[in-house]
């Protein structure tokens, strides 16, 4: 138990390189990652109140069963395959030769992404 958690920080940090220059190449991943935690976090969360007996709003909390866990990710990295291709196809087919932005005094733009090519 010691020695491969020893191995897999070592790994993690050996790999954060690596892992940071692909997710800075393809940000769509990122998101995928932030949600996939989000539901391992549920997941822990669900299992250690159903362990330690306790109890939310008068009803027992009961654990993430396995299947769900995995239907979820399943249909997280399903959704993501499909939207990465139709993208692609999105960009191969369309060619834009300019960029107009309209601002309106009552917010402004906080970010946006433009797929594509510079001309």
């Amino acid at each position: 138990m010691f020695s491969s958690i020893i191995i897999s920080g070592a790994l993690m940090i050996w790999l954060a390189d690596r892992v940071s220059e692909f997710l800075h190449k393809n940000r769509m991943y990122e998101v995928l990652g932030l949600f996939i935690l989000f539901v391992v976090g549920i997941m822990l969360l669900s299992e250690g109140g159903h362990m330690a007996h306790l109890h939310l709003l008068g009803h027992q909390i009961t654990p993430m069963s396995k299947a769900t866990f995995y239907f979820v990710i399943g249909v997280l990295v399903l959704t993501d395959i499909v939207q990465t291709r139709y993208q692609k196809k999105l960009m191969k087919n369309n060619k834009i030769n300019y960029l107009k932005i309209n601002i309106f005094p009552d917010g402004g733009i906080s970010r946006f992404k433009i797929y594509g090519k510079t001309i």
